[in-house]
C-alpha cells in the first residue's frame, strides 16, 4: 500500500478485506514454519522418547509470535495510516477479527494435519 492516508468508507473496506487475507496467509506460513521446526528438532532416542515436548513448546511459541506479530504490525504501522479516528475504531475490530481467524486456522489447520500424518514428527505434537 502506499504512503497515503485512509480517509473513505470504501478505502477502509478494501484494508479490511486485506487484513483478512493476509490473516489467513499468516495463519498458513505458522503451520508451515512449525511443521519445519517440528521436522529440525531430532527424535532423543533411547527408551522413552520425550523430543515431542519440545517440538509442542515450539509450536505453541510459533503460534503465540505469529498472533502477537500480526497484532502489533497491524496496531502500530497499518493503524496509523487511517486518518479518521472513527475508521481507526473500525479496524481495531478488524485486527482483533484477524487475530481470531489466524488463532482458528492455525489450530483447526495443524490439528487436521496432525491427524492425517500421526507418524511424523509434526503429528507427534499431539504425544
Amino acid at each position: 500500500m502506499k504512503n497515503e492516508l485512509i480517509n473513505t468508507l470504501p478505502q477502509l473496506k478494501g484494508l479490511m478485506t486485506n487484513t483478512y487475507i493476509f490473516a489467513i496467509i499468516a495463519a498458513v506460513v505458522a503451520v508451515l514454519l512449525a511443521m519445519l521446526v517440528a521436522n529440525l528438532i531430532p527424535y532423543q532416542g533411547g527408551e522413552v522418547d520425550r523430543s515431542y515436548i519440545r517440538r509442542r513448546i515450539w509450536f505453541l511459541i510459533i503460534w503465540f509470535f505469529s498472533i502477537a506479530g500480526f497484532f502489533l504490525y497491524n496496531n502500530f504501522v497499518i493503524i496509523g495510516k487511517i486518518g479518521n479516528v472513527a475508521f481507526q475504531s473500525k479496524f481495531m475490530i478488524c485486527i482483533a477479527i484477524s487475530c481470531l481467524i489466524i488463532l482458528l486456522v492455525y489450530g483447526i489447520m495443524s490439528f487436521i494435519l496432525m491427524k492425517i500424518f500421526p507418524r511424523t514428527k509434526f503429528g507427534s505434537i499431539l504425544g
